[in-house]
């Protein structure tokens, strides 16, 4: 067992492989980018053990790298660093194309004296005027927030990134649908359905509670179903149901998977699935090109005629197993032939210039094989 890896600049790759069966090795590579984070204080020294979060995680990170690959390099990202004692800073368009480093500078939180505080609190509850009064004031506040929360609803204001209907678009019409990301994806867009949901109480004190769903119809559930799409499309390639997938509708980016599948006979699918392998973290343009050459290797005759074309030869009749009729092969044609003799002449022209062109089809070269035995 052997292993080999491939790096140059902004692109990594590593595959494992046995010398003895195989001669040739393909690493697929993906185009990767470290983003340095150097934190500092007020006074400008550099602070440890800070915390970093993105949209692309639920939960913080004590790092200062964050690591993106593929089309996560060109999206825009809203990042949070904290630190404790220190107030949180917030880059709402964190943009990885852009940058390779960022500094930041914390501010620290300001601490009030507990002494101070604690006496403070001991002369006043001491007096019973002053308790009378804090009481009265807690319940009123009390009271204040729950006609706030009873009419407006409760606003979530948590520091928690929120991922966008434009970035789960973007990615299920995409050409990776990696399953592990769409996941990601659907657990994220689930934890955000609560505020497509509009909660509105009737009366000063409660009652019937009034539900708006319009935007969770409008644009919640739709993104959620794009979703689940792109996650039945994976699991199909990931069984290689290739019946059902030809079923599947696919975006402008996923037209050549589409294409390549398009040609594939349902009589070859026992084949092919024994030729593919595992094809889980492939993606869709990949896969295409795998179903590419498994063609090729099934039509010797069109693998031939594309090689030649490759290095500029154009394609020799002769390789091409055709039988033309005896009598189109006559070059003297007598001007009293009869209308069968000419539509005769024309049906060679017609195979002479169809074999000379880059696109032969096994179904068409039968058809003038049958033509010539008449």
């Amino acid at each position: 067992m052997d292993c080999r890896s491939y790096q140059r600049k902004n692109y990594i790759g590593k595959e494992v492989f046995t010398p003895d069966l195989k001669k040739e090795v393909k690493i697929k590579v993906e185009k990767h980018k470290i983003i340095t984070f150097n934190v500092a204080g007020e006074d400008g020294k550099p602070l440890p053990n800070f915390e970093v979060k993105t949209n692309l995680s639920k939960k913080f990170q004590r790092t200062n790298t964050l690591y993106f690959v593929n089309e996560q390099i060109d999206s825009i990202y809203q990042v949070i660093v904290r630190k404790e004692g220190y107030k949180d800073k917030d880059i709402p368009d964190f943009y990885p194309g852009k940058e390779n480093s960022i500094n930041l500078t914390l501010i620290k939180k300001e601490k009030k004296p507990q002494g101070a505080f604690l006496t403070k609190l001991k002369t006043i509850f001491s007096n019973p005027a002053a308790i009378a009064i804090s009481i009265v004031t807690v319940l009123l506040i009390a009271f204040g927030i729950w006609l706030v929360n009873a009419y407006l609803g409760k606003s979530d204001k948590s520091p928690n990134i929120q991922l966008t209907r434009q970035q789960i678009q973007t990615y299920v019409e995409g050409d990776s649908l990696l399953l592990h990301t769409l996941e990601d994806y659907k657990n994220m867009w689930q934890s955000q359905q609560k505020h497509y949901v509009q909660r509105k109480g009737k009366g000063f004190f409660g009652g019937q509670v009034e539900v708006d769903s319009s935007e969770w119809k409008k644009v919640w559930q739709p993104v959620f179903e794009k979703i689940e799409l792109a996650i039945k499309k994976r699991n199909l390639i990931k069984v290689q149901d290739f019946a059902e997938l030809k079923k599947q509708n696919y975006s402008r980016d996923q037209q050549s998977f589409k294409n390549a599948l398009g040609k594939i006979d349902s009589t070859k699918y026992v084949e092919l699935i024994r030729k593919l392998g595992d094809v889980s973290n492939l993606t869709l343009s990949d896969i295409a090109d795998k179903f590419d050459e498994f063609l090729n290797s099934n039509n010797p005759e069109k693998q031939s005629i594309a090689e030649n074309s490759k290095i500029g030869n154009e394609p020799n009749p002769s390789d091409i197993n055709v039988n033309v009729p005896n009598k189109l092969r006559e070059s003297n044609i007598k001007p009293n032939e009869s209308k069968s003799e000419s539509n005769s002449n024309d049906i060679i022209a017609e195979i002479i210039e169809y074999l000379k062109g880059n696109e032969l089809e096994k179904s068409k070269l039968e058809e003038y094989k049958r033509l010539g035995r008449n």
